[in-house]
């Protein structure tokens, strides 16, 4: 997987098993379909969110996330 840097192995193997669950194939015209739908459905949650008016707003949500509590 290509864009997924030292994570991509797990990343593959994630969506393999999403596919697998899902009742897909999991060759690779359907891994990549896949993806691409799991990029775009979460590319259109971020940009209807109201609170995301800038890039600094996108930055705030991802550390949110990444900051140990």
């Amino acid at each position: 997987m290509v864009g997924g840097g030292p994570i991509a192995d797990p990343l593959l193997i994630a969506l393999t098993q999403r596919c697998h669950q899902d009742g897909l194939n999991t060759d690779p015209h359907t891994l990549a379909t896949q993806l691409r739908l799991h990029l775009h459905r979460g590319i259109g949650y971020l940009a209807g969110d109201p609170h995301l008016k800038r890039l600094q707003d996108l930055c705030h949500l991802a550390l949110q996330h990444t900051t140990p509590e």
